[in-house]
């Protein structure tokens, strides 16, 4: 009798252990000072393609940017990083990297590495 007791009680235990095995989800970390301060400084917030039909990324508020194509619905994008080179955004629900240079872009799905994507400009 113990010995089925024991057993279902720790049947009853697995899904409460692989539920906490599961990886935490990544967060986004806060903007360190130095970064901020540089958002502060430059004006790069909208940033125009031409190629694909065209369209742009622009700044919506705070670190949330969006991706609005000439030819389809806007994507959204989180900034997690920013340099004097370039902008780093952030597709959570694509895994899907994008920097912004003075005149290109890259993405970088985890796979291929950064892969230019489009010819452009900071406006």
């Amino acid at each position: 009798m113990w010995h089925k007791l024991s057993l279902s009680a720790l049947l009853a235990l697995v899904p409460l252990v692989s539920a906490e095995a599961q990886p935490p989800r990544r967060e986004v970390p806060p903007i360190p000072r130095q970064e901020r301060d540089l958002r502060e400084r430059d004006g790069r917030e909208v940033w125009r393609y031409f190629a694909n039909g065209g369209g742009a990324f622009q700044r919506v508020r705070g670190r949330e940017w969006a991706e609005y194509r000439n030819n389809g619905d806007p994507i959204w994008y989180r900034e997690v990083g920013r340099t004097p080179e370039y902008v780093e955004l952030y597709d959570s629900g694509r895994r899907l990297g994008v920097r912004i240079y003075t005149d290109k872009s890259y993405q970088n799905n985890g796979y291929e590495g950064w892969t230019p994507v489009y010819d452009g400009r900071w406006e």
